[in-house]
């Protein structure tokens, strides 16, 4: 089983040095969500990342392995960096692969502004499979 959606993100950081959690939609997704949790034996694979902004700043890709805790503890997996206004794509040859053994791990969209006031923006192409591959 393979499926691919995409993700995309908005914030409006009001200072430099802000940094949260982008509050997530898809056209695939009825709801907005905050963090991607899958079925135990499943992939996520990250193919693809658009960042873009009238500032910059840097998304993160955190995983925590059991978001069921009343705090996780969430781990940066992967880091991007848009230096100014504009924007950036990045598409890998090789995906980011995080596994979900248990069920109860969970990935988010983090971001840390680093130049100012403005809107943010982030869409990450996820592929969701069951196979090794």
């Amino acid at each position: 089983m393979r499926w691919l959606f995409t993700v995309y993100g908005t914030a409006s950081p009001t200072e430099g040095g802000a940094s949260g959690d982008f509050t997530l939609t898809s056209p695939d997704v009825n709801s907005s969500f905050i963090v991607i949790r899958l079925p135990k034996g499943l992939k996520a694979k990250v193919w693809a990342k658009r960042l873009s902004g009238t500032v910059g700043y840097t998304l993160l890709i955190n995983y925590t392995a059991d978001v069921t805790q009343t705090t996780p503890s969430w781990t940066t997996v992967d880091v991007e960096y848009l230096s100014s206004a504009g924007s950036l794509e990045i598409e890998k040859r090789r995906p980011i692969v995080i596994s979900f053994k248990t069920g109860k791990e969970a990935i988010k969209l983090s971001y840390s502004n680093t130049t100012g006031a403005g809107s943010i923006f982030a869409s990450v192409d996820i592929e969701v499979s069951d196979e090794d591959e």
